[in-house]
């Protein structure tokens, strides 16, 4: 809108200029018009009195000349008529204009005095014949002309004026409308663009200047966005970096710690196992102690277990790779766990499909299937239904330090668990981590499965939300045949 008012005070200023302009020289032009009409009728009634007065001068008679200018004057009142003397002595006219009629005859001068405003116009009838330096003065004021002409050119400027005073509005109107309008839209894109919102531009069909910038800032936007995402790419990259690094630091720091409490406590604990168990089948054991050697031994075993996740996590695993039909595992897994989790009240459906085969360690597979599955049910104090999916899915994008594949198998474990909440998410692979009460885990086990799943070129990924349950989704690579 600034712009067309712009363009609108400037139409109108040059408008005015020019019919400033125009006027003055309408004035003017006017004004000798009006100059040479009175000259003429003065002219043509000089020439109409000349006769009459110059037979009364002819005859001597000076009243009769003067009675026949003053009945002249009667009708022309606007008219001033006398009688002056063009020689030295007499009431003369200026002396520009007697010397202007001097050896003319009969041929009249106009003359007019701007002496003064708005003027006067004089013109001489020199009588000639007998009275050669005697000649009829007309004069007749200006002032009623300049009035008129003064009333029309204004008019004529009001007028022009009022006429181009519409088309100056339409020309802002459609101004506002071609070029305003858009470039207010653009301006508010431009600040959103700057406050970091990179919507998509609203299509815009024009071929202009305006069609240009338009376009000009939609490949800006496309660029903005393409660079940030990106960056938004390399950022994300960078964290899962530092994130894996950060869970491969603490995964050594386990191990070592692993090493040595696998040292240290498996053989006590193995001692311990079996000094419980010979007491506890010993005949002459009361009751009583039979039943605590029962207790002893079976949390030596639970310790066991706690040491054989850790060295799981502690040293290589040397695995032999072959093909592994993961319907099987699945089936077979699912079958040993039922009865522990219809304990709890959790029911766990397989769906095997279309199985894949899968190049790996098959007793590693199932442990990590188990602990995604002890996982889920754990998760359901108040039971639930727990689904074992299987699934074949094309080429992914796998995190940074693993490398991708052409096709994948996906492992879905689904629980109606209370969920994970966002700010735990990034930790439940980490050792020891559990949201369990104590003693209803030992926060290894989803660690252990992070590892199995690495180890077989494949990741686990997780969706939840809180209060709609959680869904491990392990992906690992099918064998190399089935994937041609």
């Amino acid at each position: 809108m600034r712009v067309a008012l712009k363009l609108m005070v400037v139409f109108l200023g040059l408008l005015v200029t020019v019919l400033a302009l125009e006027g003055w020289l309408r004035l003017r032009r006017e004004r000798e018009v009006v100059e040479r009409d009175i000259a003429h009728e003065q002219r043509l009634l000089g020439r109409a009195l000349r006769p009459s007065v110059r037979a009364a001068l002819r005859d001597d008679d000076l009243v009769a000349a003067q009675e026949v200018l003053h009945v002249a004057q009667e009708g022309e009142a606007e008219v001033g008529i006398r009688l002056v003397d063009l020689g030295p002595t007499g009431l003369g006219a200026p002396p520009s204009v007697a010397l202007g009629l001097t050896g003319r005859g009969e041929r009249e001068v106009t003359y007019v005095d701007r002496s003064s405003s708005p003027g006067i116009v004089y013109t001489y009838v020199p009588l000639g014949g007998d009275a050669p330096a005697t000649a009829i003065e007309l004069a007749e004021s200006l002032e009623k002309a300049e009035t008129r002409i003064r009333h029309g050119t204004m008019g004529l400027l009001w007028t022009t004026l009022a006429v181009a005073f519409g088309p100056a509005s339409l020309a802002v109107l459609v101004g506002n409308w071609l070029v305003g309008r858009p470039v207010r839209q653009l301006v508010a894109h431009t600040e959103q663009i700057a406050a970091g919102s990179l919507d998509v531009l609203p299509r815009l069909h024009r071929r202009d200047e305006i069609g240009l910038l338009h376009s000009a800032i939609a490949k800006m936007v496309d660029r903005l966005r393409e660079a940030r995402a990106e960056t938004e790419r390399e950022t994300e990259a960078r964290l899962e970096a530092e994130r894996r690094l950060r869970h491969g630091e603490r995964l050594a720091a386990v191990g070592t710690l692993a090493a040595g409490v696998a040292h240290e406590l498996g053989t006590p604990l193995q001692v311990v196992g079996g000094r419980a168990r010979m007491i506890e089948e010993a005949k002459e054991t009361p009751d009583g102690l039979r039943r605590h050697a029962r207790i002893v031994r079976t949390e030596a075993k639970r310790m066991e277990r706690i040491v054989r996740s850790l060295l799981s996590l502690s040293r290589p695993r040397h695995s032999v790779r072959r093909p592994v039909a993961m319907g099987t595992v699945v089936t077979e897994v699912v079958e040993h766990l039922s009865p522990n989790a219809e304990k709890a009240g959790v029911v766990i459906e397989a769906e095997v499909g279309e199985a894949a085969t899968v190049l790996g360690d098959r007793d590693h597979l199932a442990q990590l299937l188990t602990n995604l599955v002890q996982n889920g049910v754990q998760a359901m104090p108040a039971g639930g239904r727990l689904q074992v999916s299987l699934s074949r899915c094309g080429a992914l994008e796998p995190p940074p330090d693993v490398p991708p594949h052409e096709r994948y198998l996906r492992i879905d474990v689904r629980d109606q668990g209370v969920g994970i909440p966002p700010e735990l998410q990034d930790e439940i692979f980490d050792p020891f981590f559990t949201t369990k009460d104590v003693g209803q885990g030992t926060g290894l086990g989803l660690s252990v499965a992070f590892v199995i799943a690495r180890e077989h070129e494949g990741w686990i990924a997780l969706e939840s939300s809180p209060g709609e349950g959680t869904t491990l989704s392990v992906l690992v690579p099918v064998a190399p045949e089935e994937a041609a």
